[in-house]
């Protein structure tokens, strides 16, 4: 069997999600079981100070905005927001990776945490003020499953929610998710 990150390019969305989780589930076997409890301290709390002030500015009226975590991952970023002062029932997530999900939800007990897709989000039209997905459009190579989350983010969020990217690509011949 090939590499999952060596895999090329087409088929379908259920393909390309395979890929990913494969991706994914064999880099969490070969890392130590810290990506429970880290990230890029510098990177991810730069990144939460710029949510918070986008939070204010453009939903000044809600206090705690429902929150959907696209590729929640171990749950990092739930947890910064429950800590926050977010109520859990505001927050929600979902990954591709069931070591993940479960890691994320003994983290974040009381958040709405799911395996599955972002090709397909099971959740409700407008079930949020604000969908997340932070470094996950990096991870999709493939253009039409790229817009699918996008157009799937849209519509769980209700109007004048939000949809926030954050993402950057490093071209590096090391990172094969780096590689359109």
């Amino acid at each position: 069997m090939t590499d999952p990150e060596d895999r090329g390019v087409g088929g379908t969305p259920a393909d390309e999600a395979d890929r990913i989780r494969a991706v994914f589930e064999a880099r969490d076997q070969r890392r130590s079981k810290r990506w429970l409890t880290s990230g890029s301290p510098f990177l991810t709390d730069e990144r939460w100070r710029c949510l918070e002030e986008i939070l204010r500015r453009e939903l000044p009226s809600v206090h705690a905005p429902s929150i959907l975590d696209i590729g929640c991952g171990s749950g990092l970023d739930l947890a910064h927001w429950r800590d926050a002062g977010w109520p859990t029932g505001q927050l929600a997530g979902i990954d591709l990776v069931p070591g993940r999900v479960e890691a994320a939800r003994l983290r974040c007990p009381g958040a709405d945490i799911r395996l599955g897709s972002a090709g397909r989000l099971p959740f409700p039209i407008g079930a949020f003020d604000v969908a997340t997905a932070a470094t996950v459009f990096s991870s999709i190579r493939d253009a039409a499953a790229r817009r699918a989350l996008f157009v799937e983010m849209q519509r769980v969020v209700q109007p004048g929610g939000l949809v926030v990217v954050y993402d950057f690509v490093v071209r590096n011949p090391r990172n094969p998710m780096s590689s359109p």
